[in-house]
């Protein structure tokens, strides 16, 4: 896909439950999920939370296209890069969203 029919709306209503209460430890995104957390990194739209998380998981991500040069270019605060671990579950056999894809 070349954009992301929905995904301001998509975003700011994560931003917003992200930026509500106490924060959280782990961000879990699975197949949709995990691209809509990779293109809020690659957009620099987590450097807004109070408290970044201590993992991220992508599970079944894929590259998200619309923000590939964001995510080749992002420079992520030292809170994520430091306070934050990354975990990335890809599927040998995932048809929707292959591992040449991830």
């Amino acid at each position: 896909a070349s954009e992301y029919i929905g995904y301001e709306e998509s975003a700011s209503l994560i931003e917003e439950k992200l930026c509500s209460g106490d924060g959280y430890d782990v961000l879990i995104g699975h197949s949709q999920g995990a691209i809509l957390l990779s293109a809020l990194l690659a957009t620099n739209r987590m450097a807004l939370l109070p408290r970044h998380p201590r993992a991220y998981i992508f599970n079944g991500a894929a590259i998200p296209n619309p923000f590939k040069d964001d995510l080749t270019d992002v420079q992520p605060p030292p809170e994520v890069t430091k306070k934050s671990e990354t975990l990335f579950v890809v599927g040998h056999d995932d048809q929707i969203n292959p591992p040449e894809g991830a």
